[in-house]
């Protein structure tokens, strides 16, 4: 549902609208409790949650169709985006962004440099109809938050700093200034972030906002980073992903996916992938250039890594610790099976153990034209639920399967139009595509976040152009079927069960 205070009709609908975004701040560590809107505190017990979640419903359809709770914008503007999406256990969504329209209910500030018109909004909202009951401002944009589980809150990155707030978003139990680009929180407490210019220097929290360390890196791209928290205070683990360009030998130029983990003595205890050039050269020429996007612990407690490789020929064929061992890759058709391709990138993800590294499956995805050949499809989003299904998705060019016969609510999404913001739900062994969609209806986006929790998936996307009627990305009755402007916020939500 788009957010616009310029038509009365827009504000009607606003009151079932979507859900926004999140910003937070980075170095200077501020405690206390920032005093609550009253429209806001209405925020519904845990203990609805059975109900709640029954409002989502339970999926039917095949691996191309599905029912869709609720799917509608957030926002419209130059540059306006949803980038975190989270679902509680209970099913009430997070979602938050960049949000330059009105918001429906009374937005906590957050931090001193944080005003009504900042336009990074986090919103907590009702899963069956996206009804917002409470929202906080965070700077201009919130770029990535996750859940606590054990106790229910929830960790911002924004780029006015870092922060840490109740689940009901009435409290800020501590915050940190500064950039934040990527954040993730263990059930333990520990918070991690990444920020600076690049996101390329990393900061470690205690659950009380204490410093526990800090580190640089100097590699290409610094992307994400995740936190476990293990049996014992020695086992948590704080795991970073990026790229590092790693030029001259037989591949020429080379771009190296990595993995990184550490404890909470800031010591590297393992590693994936992060070959030399050398190495990636001498095992089958491996000169495909790679790039990590996404770690995160999923609720079944293992750790999802997703990245991307130019072309068929590279590193993920091989284990991710070992170069000389096979990678235990499902291989089923022609959508995970990287043949006929060149150069275009490619998706690859695959699990692992948190604690130790060790490598349990993996997958290749492809998208194809409609002449067999192998064409782009790049991740941006990667999460588990309890049981090891697996949730994935991001951007493709044509097509990924079955794109002309996808449906939604029982309507045949218009055909693929370039910039195709997907879905992927997988069973645990990755073997079963329980769903692959589309969300574009005529228009064009990209999947920022995915959440899971409770029977429910939202997922966060940004939509970038619509067609010539204004149409870009799927809604459902009731909720605005355009948007103002080029860019803004899509949420949606579907039963995961």
């Amino acid at each position: 549902m788009k957010y616009n205070n310029k038509s009365a009709a827009l504000r009607r609908q606003v009151s079932t609208s979507t859900i926004i975004a999140l910003a937070v701040a980075a170095m200077t560590c501020v405690g206390g409790v920032d005093p609550m809107p009253a429209a806001a505190q209405s925020v519904p017990a845990a203990s609805d949650g059975s109900a709640t979640c029954a409002a989502v419903g339970t999926r039917s359809g095949t691996s191309s169709s599905t029912n869709v709770t609720y799917a509608a914008y957030a926002g419209g503007g130059s540059s306006d985006a949803l980038n975190v999406a989270q679902v509680a256990d209970n099913c009430h969504v997070y979602a938050g962004g960049k949000i330059s329209t009105a918001v429906p209910v009374a937005a906590r500030k957050i931090g001193a440099a944080t005003t009504d018109k900042s336009t990074g909004v986090l919103t907590l909202a009702w899963p069956q109809n996206g009804q917002i009951v409470a929202a906080v401002r965070f700077g201009n944009a919130i770029n990535d938050a996750q859940l606590r589980r054990s106790n229910g809150d929830i960790v911002v990155a924004s780029d006015a700093g870092l922060a840490v707030l109740s689940s009901d978003l009435a409290t800020t139990r501590w915050r940190q200034d500064g950039n934040f680009t990527r954040a993730a929180v263990g059930t333990d407490g520990t918070v991690a972030g990444l920020y600076g210019s690049g996101g390329k220097q990393l900061a470690v929290y205690s659950a009380g906002g204490t410093a526990i360390f800090s580190r640089t890196f100097t590699d290409s791209m610094v992307n994400d980073v995740a936190v476990f928290t293990g049996a014992t205070a020695a086992d948590t683990r704080v795991i970073v992903t990026g790229m590092a360009q790693r030029d001259g030998g037989g591949c020429t130029k080379l771009q190296v996916a990595w993995i990184r983990a550490y404890n909470l003595k800031n010591e590297l205890v393992w590693k994936s992938y992060d070959w030399t050039h050398a190495q990636a050269f001498a095992r089958s020429s491996s000169c495909a250039d790679t790039r990590g996007y996404r770690v995160e612990v999923g609720l079944d407690g293992k750790l999802y890594f997703a990245g991307e490789a130019a072309g068929g020929n590279s590193i993920y064929r091989f284990g991710s610790a070992d170069l000389q061992a096979a990678a235990p890759n499902v291989t089923s058709d022609a959508y995970n099976n990287p043949y006929n391709t060149r150069s275009n990138h490619i998706t690859y993800f695959t699990r692992l153990d948190p604690l130790t590294g060790a490598q349990s499956a993996g997958s290749f995805l492809l998208a194809r034209l409609t002449n067999g050949s192998g064409n782009t499809i790049r991740p941006r989003a990667i999460t588990a639920d309890q049981s090891g299904a697996v949730y994935v998705g991001g951007i493709s060019a044509a097509h990924i399967q079955n794109r002309p016969n996808i449906v939604l609510n029982g309507k045949k999404l218009q055909v693929y139009t370039g910039g195709d913001p997907w879905l992927l739900i997988l069973s645990p062994d990755l073997r079963q595509r329980r769903l692959w969609i589309a969300l574009a209806d005529g228009g064009q986006g990209e999947v920022q976040a995915i959440g899971v929790g409770g029977g429910a998936v939202a997922v966060a996307t940004r939509a970038d152009k619509k067609d010539v009627n204004g149409f870009a990305l799927y809604t459902t009755p009731g909720a605005a079927t355009t948007y103002s402007g080029t860019k803004a916020g899509h949420l949606t939500v579907i039963p995961s069960n």
